[in-house]
């Protein structure tokens, strides 16, 4: 039934250290996230920089967002293509040159430091080429592959990471040689090809994967996608392009195309799981629901704030901790004991289901404090409140502490696990030998 085939798959699973060391990443950048909130509530309700907005989000979107696609890309896409994953080391360098980089640049926001800002997009750039390098060679082996709409959105995905960096660097340069003609222009561009471009496409393409498997359903038909990605390659051609060059004919037409493109994926992915077997489908398709309902909504945002009429800080919301963040947080919920059980297949004597490794009251919190966070950050920047942005940031942080309290937790019962059934080849424990009984000596040996 599902696209994803799993025969074999503990053995194209990276090191388990590193998916650990990525999620963990951005677990902790998540809580960081609304720490930058409650210390400085009034700048993370204003759109500009350098400053504490900027670095609130570059934490989401670098730390938190960027740093889960990369690791789980990493990991799902040599499973689901039945390849041999990325060497660790190559992992390990992508996970040190974006989240070092990304650390720097966050740090240089705050303290309007542009050296270290340079440096920060500098390292980033880095880890982010090195990893499409590693993402065009997966590609290019898994051309034969059945994925007939996740490897093309995956590959436009791709496509926009590039640009993304391009901007991303000249964006940051642009503080001190004034490179760019108009820098709010290429910001808005960066962010529009960053949240739909890079990350909309990844979402749209391993939908189709992780969607029918998560909610034990049949997958879309092959080719059912490709209107989906048909539009919204276009829509987001025509918008970052009239946003960079001051088209707004363009920008209106990829608004539209990309609306459009919206509808027609919800709608793909809500008979899919409406045709699913697992009636039950718990606190992750909460979040993932009503992210759903979020992106389509952001969009219509997004054009009204190109039109005047609203302000930019209520699109952001809408986008990035709103659809974005909403949509990780509920697949997060789910791959996290998946992809830990798979590796107790590899790696220990007998394996543990994901089910076992789940611990619903930390989830509980995390699924009530997110929306609450959501809301009241929201609130913050329509009214322009900051104490509202104190309690969103507090909200969040207690929905985040409490994820990191899940991740830590499925990690050390995998763990405990593999060290009471032993590593995998060892077989279950063997018994000490019984100790022989003392034998009596016969009467004519006890008199020799």
């Amino acid at each position: 039934m599902s696209v994803v085939p799993l025969a074999g798959a503990e053995q194209r699973l990276l090191h388990p250290l590193v998916p650990v060391a990525f999620f963990g990443l951005a677990l902790v950048a998540h809580l960081a996230l609304w720490g930058i909130a409650v210390l400085f509530p009034a700048e993370v309700t204003a759109v500009g920089g350098p400053g504490p907005g900027l670095a609130a989000v570059h934490t989401l979107t670098l730390g938190v967002l960027v740093t889960t696609a990369l690791g789980a890309v990493l990991q799902i896409l040599p499973v689901t293509t039945q390849q041999t994953a990325p060497p660790p080391l190559l992992g390990w360098l992508v996970l040190a040159a974006v989240g070092g980089g990304g650390v720097l640049l966050v740090a240089g926001f705050l303290g309007f430091l542009v050296p270290l800002m340079v440096a920060g997009a500098g390292a980033a750039v880095v880890g982010l080429v090195l990893f499409a390098v590693l993402l065009a060679r997966l590609l290019l082996r898994a051309r034969a592959s059945a994925l007939a709409d996740t490897l093309p959105a995956v590959w436009l995905a791709l496509v926009c990471l590039l640009a993304v960096v391009v901007l991303g660097g000249l964006l940051a340069h642009d503080y001190r040689l004034s490179l760019l003609p108009d820098h709010a222009a290429a910001a808005a561009t960066h962010a529009v090809l960053a949240a739909y471009g890079f990350m909309g496409f990844l979402v749209v393409g391993f939908s189709h994967v992780l969607v029918p498997m998560l909610a034990v359903a049949e997958p879309p038909p092959p080719g059912s996608g490709r209107p989906v990605l048909a539009l919204a390659a276009l829509g987001l051609s025509l918008a970052a392009g009239g946003l960079l060059l001051a088209v707004p004919a363009a920008v209106w037409a990829g608004m539209v195309a990309g609306f459009v493109a919206a509808l027609l994926h919800v709608r793909l992915m809500l008979r899919t799981v409406a045709k699913r077997m697992r009636r039950k489908l718990g606190l992750s398709f909460v979040m993932i629901r009503a992210s759903w309902a979020l992106l389509p909504l952001s969009i219509v945002a997004g054009a009204l704030v190109y039109a005047g009429v609203l302000e930019p800080e209520p699109f952001g919301v809408l986008l990035l901790p709103g659809w974005l963040l909403t949509l990780l947080l509920g697949i997060l919920q789910r791959i996290l004991p998946f992809l830990a059980s798979m590796h107790t297949v590899r790696t220990c004597a007998r394996p543990m289901s994901a089910n076992a490794l789940v611990w619903d009251v930390p989830l509980r919190l995390s699924t009530v404090c997110h929306p609450l966070a959501l809301g009241l950050l929201l609130a913050a920047v329509v009214l322009a409140l900051p104490p509202l942005a104190v309690a969103a940031g507090v909200a969040g942080a207690a929905g985040a502490a409490s994820f990191l309290v899940y991740g830590i937790t499925v990690a050390r019962r995998a763990r405990r696990h593999r060290l009471t059934v032993g590593p995998k080849g060892s077989g279950p424990k063997a018994a000490p030998p019984p100790r022989p009984l003392p034998v009596m000596p016969r009467p004519s040996e006890s008199h020799s």
